[in-house]
């Protein structure tokens, strides 16, 4: 059986300010949470700044592919620290 859950971070990377904020710790706090996350897929929502998530998700750990609306590979290993 496959463990699919979804996931809205509020505009994650978005710079303008009358849309959601994040603070500067809440990057390491999401990885975090994600690397927790008892799940074989994860859907993803509202992600502004592509570059800025897989960032993120090179300190989650070193299996996930992270791919667009319109199924196209973005990343298929973590970036270096």
């Amino acid at each position: 059986m496959m463990k699919v859950g979804t996931f809205n971070i509020y505009w994650f990377g978005d710079t303008d300010e009358d849309k959601f904020q994040h603070a500067p710790e809440d990057d390491a706090r999401l990885a975090s949470l994600i690397g927790s996350m008892n799940t074989d897929v994860i859907g993803f929502i509202e992600i502004v700044d592509v570059p800025r998530f897989e960032a993120l998700l090179g300190k989650v750990g070193p299996t996930w592919t992270f791919r667009d609306a319109a199924n196209a590979t973005l990343t298929s290993m973590p970036l270096p620290a």
